[in-house]
């Protein structure tokens, strides 16, 4: 993993979304005699990685005589001080092959952007075909931009009961590692972590009655990362990318679901056109289905805004063939 002060310098990509449907009765009965307009909101969405960080898309309706329009703004709230965001994003509704992609620089001061849809009596239209089955659908896809030091380290403190856990020296379980050597940890601990840890001591199999796990298809590094986790100590501020998906693998395969979703979440922080074809391929190695799906949703991104991606000849075969099928059959 990169030092701090490399990271300042790294520019860092945070997908959005957001699919809005609005009744039909939401643009009936409006008086064109008033010139009035009409607010319809999303509700805001969180940044998952930046905490206060929110965004959300507003609609305007004016049904003004002939010059009502429906317009419509891209909001970013939270932003800090002296920081810059830039966000690109597209807007599409399928059933009108409605398609446009906007990209903006916002900060503190100017964190809405306005634009432009249609005229409300083009809209209404049914041969525009923007309101089908009595809806009005439409989405947006996009990609926050900004530099390291906007984004929070993925941390895990470390807990008072952890942290004296781990300190004790009365572990009553051996984790056997090929030939490199053992690690010794809680029983309670180990069982808490996961069901098939726990199904393990309570079945009475040889684990059980021996206190010792024999472990031959992880090396030592990875396991003891493992155990470190267990005890709530923060792993992240060291880890690189090759043992995280070391461990996103023996978190597969133990089932160690909090394990996964911080390593996971690990990952996606730092996801990237520099990194998503190795983190691609890491989470097919690892069998991490979400992590996938994050992976194929960043590309499908990139091909969007038409931007480079690093080692895109090295993108595991099956996978590229299934983005590129994609690319082409939907926005």
């Amino acid at each position: 993993m990169a030092e701090p002060e490399e990271l300042s310098n790294m520019t860092f990509y945070v997908p959005i979304k957001q699919k809005l449907i609005f009744p039909k009765e939401n643009f009936r009965n409006y008086n064109p005699a008033l010139n009035i307009t009409t607010h319809l909101t999303s509700d805001e969405k969180e940044v998952k990685t930046i905490p206060n960080l929110q965004y959300s898309l507003k609609f305007f309706v004016n049904t003004y005589k002939e010059n009502g329009k429906i317009s419509y703004s891209f909001c970013l709230f939270g932003i800090e001080e002296g920081h810059q965001i830039g966000v690109k994003f597209s807007l599409f509704v399928k059933s009108a092959n409605y398609f446009v992609i906007h990209d903006k620089v916002f900060t503190k001061e100017c964190h809405r952007c306005n634009y432009s849809f249609s005229t409300f009596k083009e809209f209404v239209n049914p041969e525009a075909n923007f309101i089908v089955d009595g809806k009005f659908i439409i989405e947006m896809k996009g990609l926050l931009i900004f530099k390291g030091d906007v984004i929070p380290k993925v941390l895990l403190n470390a807990g008072v009961l952890g942290q004296g856990l781990w300190e004790r020296d009365d572990k009553d379980f051996k984790i056997v590692v090929k030939n490199e050597g053992s690690i010794m940890i809680h029983k309670l601990v180990l069982a808490t972590q996961s069901d098939s840890f726990n199904g393990m001591l309570q079945s009475g199999m040889q684990e059980a009655i021996t206190n010792t796990l024999q472990i031959t298809d992880f090396n030592l590094k990875t396991v003891g990362l493992a155990v470190e986790f267990f005890y709530e100590r923060n792993i992240f501020e060291t880890l690189t990318f090759d043992d995280a998906f070391e461990l996103l693998r023996f978190a597969d395969k133990y089932r160690i679901p909090y394990l996964q979703d911080r390593l996971e979440f690990y990952l996606s922080v730092h996801l990237s056109p520099a990194t998503v074809c190795k983190f691609t391929n890491g989470s097919i190695y690892a069998n991490s289905i979400n992590l996938q799906q994050e992976c194929s949703d960043f590309l499908m991104l990139c091909s969007r805004f038409t931007i480079a991606v690093d080692d895109l000849e090295e993108l595991n075969k099956e996978f590229a063939v299934e983005i590129f099928k994609k690319s082409f059959s939907s926005h």
